[in-house]
């Protein structure tokens, strides 16, 4: 069905603050005037980035059934309040991994946001988050590792991105006293980049910066409709999306379903002087695994009686392995939770294949934390490696062994 929707054109409709565009798309992206506008455009409202914060998680993709409750564990330790909060996420497979991402804001900014977009249209197919389109046009620009930074209503915001995935951000209110380059250099230093590690600023309000080897100038004019259309499109950004799905607005084409029944029932149609030739391969193929199968079984003995065990023994133990592996995340991702301090919020944990952990967070104890982690039965050797005072709390990387 994928190929019959480049054939038709798309309409869709941006809300952000005073911006209300609307444009169509196949081949390229068209505006359209306003008298022209209407409920069978796609309409899409996206929250101020003065009112949303946005996290990521890497996770193994077999926590893919715990997510929601990994998730809202998560939040309440990072962004603990009695304030009631709307919270969503959205997540992709990738290599055995689960890449998630997740939107915050208060419910009562939600609900005035979600009324000022239904007063201007009838009809919502989602509340993004506006930082989804900066990450995307950062992404269509060719950044897939490295810091991008742009500014926006007043806040500087940073996301950095790891194969094509942001897995840290940063969102400081600009203050004149205090130079972005003084900002940006702070956060790559709390997350420990490398040290070839390269900063993409975008737009012309750092147009006076000057260009490095690990300092890129992006100077494209930003353009929200191509930003939006190239979020959309691509399959390896999570969409955040904070409207409930009972009110997205799906715009149903009935023409574009009976053109693509007609295009399948000329393909079937084509396709029955094959079906008797593939009926008689299917039995002679399920023959063949019949037959295979009894071989298996007789070569199977044979081995047995040969002695050869060891290349069996050895493929138990591989398959027995991965799952030991997967079963040892969740146990230490449960385990970080439970000792964890409350007063302490952890911000990234790394865990490499050699058995070290590493994390990030802000306590107002960091000596509590290490104390708690060392008491655990799945940690030893936990000490601080470095921290740095931030008001009330202390940021802090600290170290140590996994022993389960």
């Amino acid at each position: 069905m994928e190929f019959l929707e480049k054939i038709f054109k798309k309409k869709f409709r941006i809300l952000y603050k005073d911006i209300d565009i609307a444009f169509q798309k196949n081949a390229s992206i068209i505006p359209v005037e306003d008298e022209d506008v209407d409920d069978t455009f796609y309409t899409f409202g996206f929250v101020p980035v003065e009112y949303t914060v946005m996290y990521s998680l890497v996770l193994p993709a077999v926590a893919e059934e715990r997510v929601d409750e990994i998730v809202k564990d998560f939040i309440s330790s990072n962004e603990p309040s009695d304030i009631n909060l709307k919270i969503d996420y959205a997540f992709v497979k990738e290599k055995g991994k689960l890449k998630v991402l997740i939107g915050v804001l208060k419910e009562e900014d939600y609900q005035k946001l979600r009324g000022e977009f239904y007063e201007i249209s009838r009809t919502l197919s989602g509340i993004l988050p506006y930082q989804l389109i900066l990450i995307a046009y950062a992404l269509k620009n060719g950044v897939k590792d490295g810091l991008a930074v742009f500014k926006k209503d007043g806040y500087i915001l940073g996301f950095l991105l790891r194969n094509g995935f942001p897995v840290s951000f940063l969102k400081v209110k600009e203050r004149e006293s205090i130079k972005t380059e003084t900002v940006v250099n702070r956060f790559l230093s709390s997350e420990r980049v490398e040290d070839d590690f390269k900063t993409f600023y975008f737009g012309s309000d750092f147009e006076d910066l000057e260009e490095s080897e690990n300092t890129v100038i992006v100077r494209n004019g930003f353009n929200l409709a191509e930003a939006f259309s190239f979020l959309i499109d691509s399959k390896s950004i999570p969409v955040v999306n904070f409207l409930p799905v009972k009110e997205r607005k799906v715009i149903r084409r009935w023409w574009r379903y009976i053109v693509a029944a007609i295009v399948i029932l000329g393909l079937l149609g084509y396709s029955g002087m094959f079906l008797k030739d593939y009926f008689s391969l299917r039995k002679e193929v399920n023959e063949l695994k019949a037959n295979f199968e009894v071989k298996k079984k007789q070569a199977l003995k044979l081995r047995k009686k040969l002695g050869d065990f060891d290349k069996f023994k050895s493929m138990v133990s591989y398959f027995n392995n991965l799952d030991k592996n997967k079963r040892k995340m969740l146990v230490l991702l449960e385990e970080l939770t439970r000792k964890i301090p409350k007063d302490a919020y952890l911000t990234r944990v790394s865990i490499t294949d050699k058995g070290t952990i590493e994390i990030n967070g802000k306590a107002k104890d960091v000596y509590a934390v290490v104390k708690a982690l060392n008491n655990s039965k799945y940690f030893k050797n936990v000490e601080k490696k470095s921290s740095r005072q931030s008001g009330d709390y202390t940021i802090f990387i600290i170290g140590g062994k996994v022993v389960y």
